[in-house]
Parts: structure tokens; C-alpha cells; sequence
């Protein structure tokens, strides 16, 4: 499971699309893929994908919304 989980994260920040249960949008979007975090396992994913904590992670999404790449320019802004 570990091995999928790092292919996910790799195919996600480049850009590739892993699996439908990661965007709304049709193939090939990947800028509108949506950051969930309604469970325990959607924030670990998302915290190691990002590299951040749960709380930078909750409070970016507070700032900007749930898009993924909005996310993630707003984490390495402050960081």
C-alpha cells in the first residue's frame, strides 16, 4: 500500500492524473483537482503530499479554498 500511496503523490504533483477520486474534472485538468480532508487518511495523504502539517494545511485550504495547485502556491509562499 505504502508504494501506491508514493505513486499517487508523484503522479499528483507532477501533474498526472492517478485516479478519478482525486479531481471533479474530466482528463487532462489537472489544475482543477480538489483537496479533501474529511478523513484521517485524506489529511495524511495530503500532508505528505505537500509536505506540510495538518494545521498549514487546514489553514491554507481556509485561505484559499480546496484547488490543489491554489493550495499548494499558498503553502510555499509561507513556508
Amino acid at each position: 500500500m505504502v508504494g501506491n500511496e508514493v505513486l499517487r503523490v508523484q503522479e499528483h504533483l507532477t501533474g498526472q492524473r492517478y485516479g478519478a477520486a482525486f479531481s471533479d474534472a474530466g482528463p487532462g485538468q489537472p489544475g482543477d483537482l480538489r483537496i479533501s480532508i474529511t478523513t484521517e487518511f485524506e489529511v495524511r495523504y495530503w500532508t505528505r503530499a505537500l509536505g506540510c502539517t495538518a494545521d498549514n494545511l487546514r489553514a491554507a485550504m481556509f485561505a484559499v479554498g480546496p484547488m490543489m495547485l491554489a493550495v499548494r502556491q499558498r503553502l510555499r509562499k509561507n513556508s
